[in-house]
């Protein structure tokens, strides 16, 4: 036999496993997308779309992003079905609207942020421009909003709507004139009440009361996609806590904390108290979860698990004291695996209603099974 010949014989078993190693990403998948809360329709529908609008030809990881920026800018720009996303979110307690976003990239596990970004409604979409274009993956405040302006295509534009504007200043009013009583020593009220330190000069939020299901529907929205080549992505997109602190920022645009994604195990997303979740960085931590081998209503409930005993023991605690916008922790975390199955778990039940309800709502999409549809999980998970 030719020396040439041997050589060729002896590589043979080390080309074709070589070969192989890419087949996770190869492997012809099913293409889902999740989201949290009702609303999350509207992105998981659109998502829908780019999904099944592109070639079924292999895929690159833009397509993943492009479902995501698609279906998350579809909910910035409503107005009726929600109120903490975009145009029709409430401002700060200054009356100033200040935008936080993500986007985190599964294949490359690269990410983009934007914090209290003003001026652009479509602020996951310049997130995603911070991502590929800047040599940074965070930027805040005025440095964002100069960012998105420099790259053009995001004139500045009126975020904040007549009616989150009239939410804001009937806000001022009562808070003013809680302030003027308590100065003067009366309760909240009006009426006769021990005296107390004058406030401070700065309003701040207090936790809200959203035990009535009448409520109108708000929260970060969370969107999770894989395409058909099992490419992860994952989005979020907020206003943030109502009246806010100005420069406040929570949880949704902090990766780890609101948004994860990695295609070797899976991706998560963490909606609700952002003070709250970004003590145990609850994306993260769901998703190693299920790289221990967790499938993903397992790995959230074992989030929020470790969420509730972290938050217990500080409230518990010397010193300690509740950070949370709600009055009762109302967290909740929406996972999917690289094969696509998706779970969820939540801090609420029959003790702790949100809106009327006992469960979190999220919504699921999956090539091939009709319509999106809404499941629900509460402090037992779901399946």
């Amino acid at each position: 036999m030719p020396r040439s010949s041997r050589i060729l014989i002896l590589l043979l078993p080390i080309l074709i496993p070589m070969s192989h190693a890419y087949s996770p990403t190869t492997a012809p998948k099913r293409a889902v997308a999740a989201a949290t809360w009702h609303f999350g329709k509207l992105a998981v529908e659109e998502a829908a779309r780019v999904l099944s609008s592109s070639s079924p030809s292999l895929s690159p990881p833009s397509l993943a992003l492009d479902a995501v920026e698609a279906g998350v800018n579809r909910v910035e720009t409503d107005n009726q079905e929600q109120y903490y996303v975009g145009y029709g979110g409430f401002p700060n307690s200054e009356g100033d609207m200040e935008l936080d976003a993500a986007i985190m990239c599964g294949t490359k596990r690269t990410y983009g942020a934007v914090c209290a970004l003003q001026g652009t409604i479509k602020a996951i979409s310049v997130a995603r421009r911070v991502m590929e274009k800047s040599v940074h993956s965070v930027l805040v405040g005025k440095g964002a909003s100069t960012f998105a302006r420099e790259q053009g295509g995001f004139e500045w534009e009126e975020v904040l709507s007549p009616e989150a504007r009239e939410g804001w200043m009937k806000w001022k009013e009562e808070e003013e004139e809680a302030a003027k009583n308590r100065l003067d020593g009366k309760g909240d009220d009006g009426s006769a009440a021990m005296p107390t330190a004058a406030p401070t000069a700065a309003v701040s939020a207090a936790p809200i009361d959203d035990s009535s299901q009448d409520t109108p529907q708000h929260d970060t929205i969370g969107l999770l996609v894989m395409d058909a080549q099992g490419h992860l992505a994952a989005g979020t997109s907020t206003s943030g806590w109502r009246f806010k602190h100005p420069g406040r920022v929570g949880d949704s645009p902090l990766v780890g904390s609101g948004l994860y994604a990695d295609n070797s195990v899976g991706a998560a997303v963490a909606t609700g108290d952002g003070e709250e979740i970004m003590r145990v960085c609850l994306s993260f931590l769901v998703v190693e979860k299920m790289r221990e081998g967790l499938p993903p209503a397992v790995a959230c409930q074992a989030g929020i698990k470790r969420l509730k005993e972290v938050v217990e023991g500080v409230r518990e605690g010397e010193g300690g004291r509740k950070t949370g916008m709600h009055e009762a922790l109302t967290v909740a975390v929406l996972a999917m695996d690289k094969e696509g199955r998706v779970g969820a778990a939540s801090t609420l039940g029959e003790n702790n209603e949100h809106r009327g309800r006992p469960a979190f709502p999220f919504v699921v999409w999956r090539e091939g099974e009709g319509a999106a549809w809404v499941e629900e999980a509460n402090d037992e998970g779901t399946d």
